[in-house]
């Protein structure tokens, strides 16, 4: 699944003021996600050039 399914998925509930909230929020939290997965990727691409 890649961004852009993300965004159609958390549009398609936009009637009202609380899903834009929600939305708000799964957006800062795939944001969180995608930064841990690349400070792991990172992190053995480290160990491994070790």
């Amino acid at each position: 699944m890649n961004i852009t399914d993300v965004d159609t998925l958390l549009t398609l509930d936009d009637g009202d003021f609380s899903s834009m909230h929600v939305k708000e929020r799964m957006k800062i939290r795939i944001d969180n996600i995608i930064r841990k997965l690349y400070k792991i990727a990172s992190k053995i691409d480290v160990e491994q050039a070790e």
